[in-house]
């Protein structure tokens, strides 16, 4: 096995358990984390296949790809801070109501 296949395979275990954790968690904070490490996992894909065809779209577009993250990031976190400030927990079972 050589180096980039590992980092393919690494990247999707690491996609999966990203989104095992999104699926199970009920705590706001932590779904945005498995999230997180889902996209970062899907980073490392794009720059291992950037690696194997020997060009730089990948490296690329996972670049932009972690400014779009961080800008949504920041967003998400300060709309879960105005969502404790009037909930006062974290549990997403008592935001259902917010369904569109």
């Amino acid at each position: 096995m050589n180096q980039v296949e590992l980092l393919f395979y690494g990247g999707l275990l690491i996609v999966i358990i990203g989104l095992l954790g999104v699926i199970s968690r009920k705590n706001l904070l932590s779904i945005l984390m498995f999230q997180e490490l889902s996209l970062n996992g899907v980073n490392l894909v794009l720059v291992a296949g950037s690696i194997l065809h020997h060009n730089y779209h990948g490296a690329i577009l996972s670049f932009i790809t972690f400014i779009v993250t961080a800008a949504e990031m920041a967003i998400a976190i300060l709309i879960l801070l105005l969502l404790i400030k009037k909930r006062k927990t974290l549990d997403v079972t008592f935001y259902s109501e917010l369904k569109g």
